[in-house]
């Protein structure tokens, strides 16, 4: 074979639908030969290429084919390391961002620890809505009497949820504004050397327990005390050591209240000392206890000469009564910078459960 002229014996054929091939009839004599030509003749010169077209166009898809595996288990490590460092990277930036948020969250501070994922504008909207509310309908009392006996809301807690619901039929319950927060809150109380989660509960008739053992699921460990002259249901039985059964009803204290005092009941103010929850954050104040809540509502509160605890939520069944009961009543739990964000459909005789979120001052000033 000498220069770049075909042998006389190769023949041109036609393979069917492929492209054109030259068949040669070579020895092996002759084949050893073209492969010590090839690995000896420099890759670079033109000769080469063009005599050993066959070999080099091997040669040349074998490198691309290699350089590309080369270069796609290169990027994708490439790609897998920088990823891994942005995810760490977006995580250490995100903690250290939720840390100062929080510190610095005046919807954690102003509700109590109770939202820890508000932000500040969702807050600021909530503000603006509470106090837009007032506005509109009086500061003093939205209580109307006649047929729209009811206290408008004022709150819209973002995480409602209702507890206790029975459970064939679903309704009943106790509405609770952010079960969660309230666990976050009493923990960050123990944290501060503080009480962890407390409960009152308060029943004219027997008690089921329904609410406070779906509150016990979900919140988690909390101290139940339940204030009840009828006792339990039938059956019924305390589900974990710290719930207290206490079989005597509330009262308004001694100096509010001039009427002989029964042996089965106490005030408010008497029922805190005699259990040392003086001073103490109570994180759930449930009242269904036959209009006890529209006489005992001025022993909730600590005051001058007055000593109690802190109730963060109220959860009552308001019963109607005069204007001027009504007007005491809801006005009372106003002062103390409470906000309404639940208000229950209207049962028998005019009665409604509401409930009451208690707020920092800051959150009222505009």
């Amino acid at each position: 074979m000498t220069g770049t002229l075909l042998p006389s014996n190769v023949q041109e054929t036609m393979a069917p639908k492929y492209k054109p091939r030259y068949k040669r009839n070579e020895s092996k004599e002759d084949t050893d030969l073209m492969m010590r030509v090839f690995n000896s003749t420099n890759h670079q010169t033109g000769t080469s290429v063009s005599l050993y077209s066959k070999f080099s166009i091997r040669w040349f898809f074998h490198k691309i084919l290699s350089l590309r595996h080369w270069i796609t288990r290169t990027t994708i490590t490439n790609v897998i390391a920088i990823a891994l460092f942005y995810v760490v990277l977006n995580q250490f930036f995100s903690k250290s961002t939720s840390r100062l948020r929080t510190s610095e969250s005046r919807a954690e501070i102003q509700s109590h620890g109770l939202f820890q994922d508000l932000s500040e504008l969702q807050w600021l909207k909530m503000q603006v809505e509470t106090r837009q509310s007032r506005i509109d309908h009086g500061h003093e009392t939205r209580w109307v009497t006649g047929k729209e006996r009811s206290w408008s809301k004022d709150f819209t807690c973002p995480h409602e949820q209702t507890l206790g619901k029975s459970f064939f039929f679903r309704r009943g319950g106790h509405t609770l504004c952010n079960p969660s927060g309230i666990k976050n809150s009493s923990n960050a109380r123990l944290g501060r050397g503080q009480n962890g989660c407390l409960v009152y509960s308060t029943y004219s008739k027997p008690a089921d327990l329904k609410f406070e053992k779906d509150f016990l699921n979900v919140v988690g460990a909390c101290e139940f005390h339940i204030f009840s002259r009828n006792g339990l249901v039938p059956g019924t039985k305390l589900p974990a050591d710290d719930f207290y059964l206490h079989r005597w009803d509330l009262e308004r204290s001694a100096e509010k209240d001039l009427r002989k005092k029964s042996s089965d009941s106490k005030s408010l103010q008497d029922t805190i000392q005699s259990l040392g929850h003086v001073g103490k954050t109570v994180d759930l104040f449930l009242l269904d206890c036959a209009g006890c809540e529209l006489n005992t509502v001025s022993d909730w509160f600590v005051s001058d000469g007055v000593v109690g605890v802190e109730f963060l939520q109220i959860i009552a069944k308001v019963h109607s009564g005069r204007h001027a009961v009504m007007q005491h009543f809801f006005s009372t739990i106003l002062r103390q910078n409470y906000v309404t964000y639940y208000m229950g459909k209207k049962e028998h005789l005019a009665m409604r459960w509401y409930g009451f979120l208690k707020l920092a001052p800051d959150y009222f000033i505009s």
